[in-house]
């Protein structure tokens, strides 16, 4: 897909602001797009989105893979919904998002991601990438395997709801990408109210791609080597309300060259959590 004047594969026309794409039992495999315009994503909705048991497989794309956008200052302007379920995204390559929603209305604003498996995704910038004044957010029983960039960006104005349950991430440090990020693999605004019930994290980080020799040490008694590695980033920021509960980390550290010698488990585990500002880093 190279043309760079229009939207190139799905789109909801500007014209009718309270379009609706259905997509239902589709397949999408083998897709390259070059096109380079930020706004010109694979799937552009001026409103909302449904996707239902389809699969995205095998796809590269300069921007992204779903734009949906809404805008409305007045009582009654229409709701933006985005529903992705029972789908499946493998092999992702995107220069900047997966999903990305903006929503300036006062209206109400819905992501709802249900019974998904994502797996090799590389993104520049993050998997969802959120830009609203007020939503709600339901994520459940979803697994994500994300090779580079964040998981989840959140960036709202208005007070904002978001679930996390039943939900699996892999995230693997093993290209460069990782130590320009500026974001943490999760983020959370100010304005959110955040509630995660049985999420776990497995975080593997490569030593051989991500650490070098520093210098050598030594004292009267012993000698030893100081590596230095990229990172550490940020697993989780949240700067509102966050409820923890039955949320686990694992790191595992490896290295390709000498397993023997980096492969080290350290496990993360909160019962409980509580609200305030935090970032966990490791």
């Amino acid at each position: 897909i190279t043309d760079d004047e229009y939207y190139p594969l799905i789109r909801g026309s500007q014209g009718f602001p309270d379009t609706f794409i259905v997509c239902n039992d589709c397949v999408f495999r083998d897709i390259v797009s070059t096109v380079a315009d930020s706004e010109r994503a694979l799937v552009y909705g001026i409103l909302s989105v449904s996707m239902h048991n389809t699969e995205w497989t095998n796809v590269e794309c300069a921007t992204g893979l779903i734009w949906t956008q809404a805008y409305g200052y007045e009582e009654g302007d229409a709701d933006r919904m985005v529903m992705v379920t029972n789908s499946v995204f493998t092999n992702i390559r995107a220069s900047l998002y997966v999903l990305y929603g903006n929503g300036l209305t006062l209206n109400s604003s819905s992501l709802v991601i249900s019974d998904c498996v994502f797996t090799e995704i590389r993104t520049g910038v993050s998997l969802v990438f959120e830009e609203d004044w007020g939503q709600v957010v339901d994520v459940r029983n979803t697994t994500f395997d994300v090779k580079s960039g964040s998981v989840f960006l959140s960036f709202h104005v208005l007070d904002s709801e978001m679930y996390f349950a039943d939900v699996e991430i892999a995230i693997a440090a093993d290209m460069h990408l990782w130590s320009d990020s500026e974001y943490a693999l999760i983020l959370v605004g100010s304005s959110d109210v955040v509630t995660m019930s049985t999420v776990s994290v497995t975080y593997t980080y490569n030593v051989s791609a991500n650490c070098w020799f520093f210098t050598n040490h030594s004292n009267a008694w012993q000698s030893w080597q100081e590596w230095k590695c990229r990172n550490p980033i940020a697993v989780f920021e949240n700067s509102g309300e966050l409820l923890l509960q039955d949320w686990e980390l694992d790191v595992v550290w490896t290295s390709p060259l000498d397993e023997s010698r980096f492969v080290i488990n350290h496990k993360f585990e909160v019962q409980q959590g509580g609200y305030g500002q935090s970032s966990l880093f490791v």
